[in-house]
């Protein structure tokens, strides 16, 4: 058994240093130690508590590294845009000099991207204002997806590596927990994005809004959480993925949210 388990961890946690494992029904830790593996088992409740711990920690981390990203570029490119405003005028009264034709559109393509910049740390911001408020209230899924784009492909291995495609109309509005379907939706994404993280895979992530009765929310992808079997052995970035789901599906309970799963992915009735 115990060389079946490190022959398992030699093969399945290259990536990794320390993590945790299932294997042949049991839960393990397991930590690198002078380039071996030592393992030791673990009851599933002392894992899933640890796991929370860890959970709530990065995503904690992800919003702050968000947060110190925006308020440093923020203040290097809004100067920027200032100054290209005082320019405009001068750029306006030389371009029908010969020596400077075309001069304005070079121009307007600049201040076009930067103000799409602006656009983007304007999108993540409102994204991480949601993480922010812990109280029930109005959250635009338009602008809310949008940030989330944004903030997830800032991890260039998800940018090469996924697909992303909302369908969700600007007048959608939603009133919940803004914290809770934050933090909800995001490990919903990191239970699948984990899925092909170190891997060749590449993913599509779909999302689509529906507005009836209630806001129907579908959340589309080819790698499902929810298929894995409970039989199987479970590398760390597996099972990970599993236990993201948990904690997903944990939210939405206790809001009171409607999850069905399908076999394009995940629909959530809000």
């Amino acid at each position: 058994m115990e060389k079946a388990l490190k022959d398992f961890l030699i093969s399945e946690s290259k990536n990794y240093d320390a993590g945790y494992v299932k294997f042949q029904g049991n839960y393990y830790a397991f930590f690198k130690e002078s380039g071996d593996y030592v393992s030791t088992p673990v009851e599933y409740s002392v894992l899933e508590r640890s796991f929370k711990i860890l959970a709530e920690e990065k995503i904690n981390f992800f919003f702050k590294v968000l947060e110190g990203f925006i308020h440093n570029s923020n203040g290097k490119i809004t100067p920027v845009f200032s100054r290209l405003g005082l320019l405009e005028s001068k750029i306006e009264e030389t371009k029908d000099l010969s020596e400077f034709r075309g001069v304005d559109r070079i121009f307007q393509k600049i201040v076009k991207s930067t103000k799409e910049l602006m656009d983007i740390y304007d999108l993540m911001s409102g994204f991480m204002v949601y993480y922010g408020l812990e109280e029930k209230g109005s959250l635009n899924l338009k602008r809310f997806f949008d940030g989330l784009h944004h903030a997830l492909i800032t991890d260039r291995e998800i940018k090469h590596k996924v697909v992303f495609n909302f369908q969700v109309e600007e007048y959608i509005n939603i009133s919940v927990n803004n914290r809770d379907f934050t933090k909800a939706v995001y490990f919903l994404a990191e239970s699948v994005l984990s899925l092909v993280r170190g891997k060749e895979d590449v993913l599509n992530f779909n999302v689509s809004v529906e507005k009836g009765e209630k806001i129907s929310i579908m959340f589309s992808f080819e790698k499902k959480p929810f298929e894995i079997s409970g039989d199987e052995n479970l590398n760390w970035d597996t099972l990970k993925s599993v236990m993201l789901y948990k904690l997903f599906k944990d939210i939405a309970e206790k809001n009171g949210w409607n999850i069905s799963e399908t076999p394009e992915g995940v629909r959530v009735e809000v």
